[in-house]
């Protein structure tokens, strides 16, 4: 009975590759001896040769050698003749398809990391916006009242969503409150007081408002999911001086 060294599954006493992973199994390192130019640990020669053993433990596969004297006969390994508290752990061997898994993922990671350092992948974001992109470029869009929205929302809340949301646009009016770390504001607008998240690039910009001052931003307006009185809000807000 022999078992593939790779995948531990039974397989044909002379088979060479392994019918299921398709391994060598061959086993020619094991037959083939070399010359050790290790001592004999018990008739001290030299005339010592080795041979490697594979072997499977719980799905990893392990080789070591075995040394032979051809004095006196006496086989022995490593950690006999060093001693037992010798590091001598056998060395991991790997099968040839997971030689090739392994090469694979490291060229990717590779390839991903020279595209990382050299920002590839900022410059296709870049030349492809999304709808939740910092719509830095306030110029040509066109300009809305919150309150239409709204209005449009309580009359049919899916063609407002299909009209509205995800699109940007300009919007301006009274600022009713200033949210403390300045990442909101909610701006006073007949009905509703919609609120509008700035982006993070232009927080500094709120230094120069106060509520009750007239403002105009544009940004991204986004549906709330929640079933509450205001259904919109403004993301990625941009300040327009």
């Amino acid at each position: 009975m022999k078992y593939c060294f790779y995948c531990g599954k039974q397989v044909d006493e002379n088979a060479k590759e392994c019918p299921h992973c398709f391994e060598d199994i061959s086993n020619s390192e094991e037959n083939k001896k070399y010359n050790a130019f290790v001592e004999c640990i018990k008739c001290g020669s030299s005339n010592v040769e080795y041979n490697i053993v594979k072997r499977n433990k719980r799905g990893i596969v392990y080789e070591e050698e075995v040394y032979t004297c051809k004095e006196c006969g006496k086989q022995f390994r490593d950690r006999n003749r060093l001693g037992y508290s010798f590091n001598n752990n056998p060395q991991i061997i790997l099968g040839d398809n997971l030689k090739k898994i392994i090469k694979f993922l490291i060229t990717a990671g590779i390839v991903i990391f020279i595209l990382v350092k050299l920002n590839i992948f900022g410059m296709i974001s870049s030349s492809q916006p999304t709808t939740y992109d910092y719509v830095q470029d306030c110029n040509g869009l066109q300009t809305v009242k919150l309150a239409d929205i709204y209005h449009a929302y309580q009359d049919n809340k899916d063609s407002a969503k299909e009209m509205y949301v995800g699109k940007p646009f300009i919007f301006e009016g009274k600022i009713f409150r200033i949210d403390s770390d300045k990442t909101m504001l909610q701006m006073d607008s007949e009905e509703i007081s919609p609120d509008i998240y700035i982006n993070k690039n232009e927080k500094y910009k709120l230094d120069n408002y106060k509520a009750g001052d007239t403002i105009r931003v544009c940004g991204i307006l986004k549906d709330k999911k929640t079933i509450i009185a205001v259904p919109i809000f403004v993301e990625n807000a941009t300040i327009i001086n």
